[in-house]
């Protein structure tokens, strides 16, 4: 059985974070409750951190380490807890413009509602698990 040194060089040597795609069952409990009927869940990927870019200077905001949840109608973002706390909801035909736009060091998603903007930054220790949510996200968009 590897010691927890040995997972900890591991993880360090692999270049990678743990698996931010990876929820514990209370959590997806918790989301499963909150999605509306019919509505099926996607992917949910923990990010680096999530802004909010209103008009209204009030209702600007960020969270740090917070989830993105992916549906076939919403994008959900949510505070990293082992519960369903909502950070900002975005429905998917109400994007009127996307960018995604990876670096070495991290990957952005920018989002365009017409009244809002909102920036979703990936780290570079998650850089391939955001990869993949930028395409899933990108059909899932467009069939929406």
């Amino acid at each position: 059985m590897p010691s927890i040194l040995d997972k900890i060089s591991s993880l360090l040597s692999s270049g990678q974070g743990p698996d931010p795609t990876v929820i514990s069952d209370k959590l997806k409990d918790s989301i499963a409750s909150h999605l509306k009927e019919g509505e099926q869940l996607i992917q949910c990927i923990k990010n680096h951190r999530a802004f909010h870019n209103s008009k209204n200077f009030n209702e600007k905001n960020m969270f740090f380490s917070s989830r993105c949840i992916l549906t076939d109608r919403r994008l959900l973002i949510i505070r990293n807890l082992e519960y369903f706390k909502l950070f900002r909801e975005i429905n998917l035909p109400e994007i009127q413009s996307h960018r995604i736009e990876p670096t070495d060091d991290d990957l952005v998603i920018t989002l365009n509602t017409g009244r809002a903007e909102d920036v979703i930054e990936f780290s570079k220790h998650s850089l391939s698990w955001a990869n993949e949510f930028s395409r899933i996200f990108e059909k899932t968009l467009l069939a929406a």
